[in-house]
């Protein structure tokens, strides 16, 4: 690793970042993000704040976002990362984000972290015009699976989650798992509900992933 391309070093830590060795991830993003210049340097520092945060670390994460120029891929990492603790700020920092001119997939992205944000408040409706926005754009990505959980989430239907189970992997089916839980706990069906709520705290332990969610920002 030592005689690695900082843009190698980007990439391996990006990879190690997605698959949970966070500590491994931290080391190669931070030595790309002081030998990167320009562009690359800011993704480096983007990719550098969702590990932390990914790792429990937010305060460091937003700290390190702070000393970023503004762009998409800040703004939307920034608003993932307040939506859990606000997703009203959160709101607010993806309509700033609307002003640059990407990509349909980062757009897809934009509109799925909106549909959580409206879920969290307790705006059924606009979430789902949001998820199925963010359908749209992502087309046949592997994120669509991710956004097509949210919406059986949202529907409190069990045949969509478990649709959806068996196309998701580590923390994204950990959310699926979550997601029965919850609505067999609105049920009353205790029982179950303790199952798929235990399944989902197992599947997170193999990730070492404190902020799961933090996988809408995979790329």
């Amino acid at each position: 690793v030592e005689g690695d391309a900082p843009i190698d070093l980007l990439a391996r830590g990006m990879v190690e970042s997605a698959t949970g060795d966070l500590e491994t991830a931290k080391d190669l993003l931070s030595r790309a993000y002081w030998s990167l210049t320009d562009g690359w340097k800011e993704k480096a520092g983007v990719q550098l704040a969702v590990a932390y945060w990914r790792g429990g670390e937010k305060s460091e994460a937003l700290a390190l976002l702070d000393s970023l120029p503004e762009s998409f891929d800040s703004l939307l990492t920034r608003a993932i990362i307040q939506t859990d603790s606000d997703p009203a700020l959160a709101l607010h920092t993806l309509s700033r984000a609307t002003r640059y001119d990407v990509s349909q997939y980062m757009w897809g992205r934009l509109h799925n972290q909106r549909g959580m944000c409206y879920r969290l408040i307790g705006e059924k409706e606009k979430a789902m015009r949001e998820y199925q926005t963010a359908l749209y754009f992502l087309a046949d990505t592997p994120l669509r699976s991710f956004v097509e959980n949210n919406v059986a989430g949202l529907n409190g239907s069990h045949s969509e989650l478990d649709s959806a189970i068996k196309s998701l992997t580590g923390s994204h089916q950990a959310q699926a798992y979550d997601w029965k839980a919850r609505t067999y706990l609105e049920t009353g069906d205790y029982e179950r509900a303790e199952k798929y709520a235990t399944w989902a705290v197992e599947l997170l332990e193999t990730t070492e992933r404190r902020a799961w969610l933090a996988d809408a920002l995979l790329v």
